[in-house]
Formats: structure tokens, C-alpha cells, sequence
């Protein structure tokens, strides 16, 4: 009896043992982590100017920027056409055609003279004609677009007239 007696005794205190034991540890999941280096940190790098960097989207490959005035759309390839809109001045229109005229050709020094020469864009969902002459012209060959009206059969030069703000 006294040897079951001392191997109960025992066992309680093995119990009690392992009881304290317990709740002293902490789960893995509860630990926190071991603490690490701190990061680095990698100072700031000064940027280019994006000035003037944007390229225009123009589906077709040949886009026009409009210089330091704003420009007419018209709906047709010539003054006598009703103006459906403007480009403001410095933006960029996507050119989808032209009017024929022989894209080696140079603009003069007198723009009313060169009113024979527009090219077709897309403005707002419709098709628009701007004089070839206000905008600078960017991207692919100009005769690699379609012929979408004859050239001007008659033209001759209007008489000048002012429009502050606009050309063509």
C-alpha cells in the first residue's frame, strides 16, 4: 500500500508539474517575431521634367499639334464649310485622311495661300477637316493616308480677313 501510496503521490506531482509547465508556454502562433535589421530606406531620386513628353494617341500613326493659336474644325475641306469645332491651342488631333494634295509640299509664308491643302480628323465622334497649314504635323508619311475629297479644283486665295484666336 505504501508503494501505491508514494506511486500515486508521484503521479499527482508530475501532473501538477506538467499543469504549471503548460500555461507558461506560448503557442508559436502567439509569439511575436524575432525582431530583424530595420529596413532601408532608399532616398527619393529626382525626376526629369515632363514637360512636352506626352505622346498623342493617334490611331492612325499621323497626328497634328495645333502652335500658339487655337484652330477650326470645319466639316469640309475648305473655308466655305461650317465650323463644327475648335482645337485648342498646343492640343493634338489624330489625322485620318487628307485632301489630296501633294504631302511634299511645303506651307508658304502666307497661309491664306495654302488653303488648298486640309487634312480629315476625328473630333468628337464625327469627321472634321482643319487646314493642313495650322498644325505641325507628326508621325508616319502623310501620303499613307486614304484621299477622303478631291483637291480644290478652283482655289484661289480668299481675301484676308481677321479672326482673333483661330486659323483655317
Amino acid at each position: 500500500m505504501k508503494r501505491v501510496s508514494l506511486l500515486l503521490f508521484a503521479a499527482l506531482m508530475a501532473l501538477i508539474a506538467a499543469a504549471l509547465v503548460v500555461p507558461l508556454s506560448v503557442p508559436v502562433w502567439a509569439q511575436s517575431p524575432a525582431p530583424t535589421d530595420p529596413p532601408t530606406l532608399i532616398p527619393p531620386t529626382a525626376l526629369g521634367s515632363f514637360e512636352n513628353t506626352r505622346v498623342p494617341y493617334a490611331l492612325s500613326g499621323i497626328w497634328g499639334i495645333a502652335g500658339d493659336q487655337n484652330v477650326v474644325i470645319r466639316s469640309g475641306p475648305g473655308t466655305a464649310f461650317p465650323r463644327i469645332g475648335i482645337l485648342r491651342a498646343g492640343a493634338s488631333i489624330d489625322i485620318t485622311g487628307t485632301n489630296g494634295f501633294n504631302p511634299d509640299r511645303a506651307c508658304s509664308n502666307i497661309f491664306a495661300n495654302d488653303l488648298d491643302m486640309w487634312v480629315e480628323v476625328r473630333y468628337r465622334e464625327q469627321d472634321g477637316w482643319i487646314a493642313r497649314c495650322a498644325l505641325t504635323i507628326r508621325g508616319d508619311d502623310l501620303g499613307k493616308l486614304p484621299i477622303e475629297a478631291p483637291p480644290l479644283a478652283d482655289f484661289t486665295p480668299p481675301v484676308p480677313t481677321a479672326f482673333p484666336g483661330a486659323r483655317g
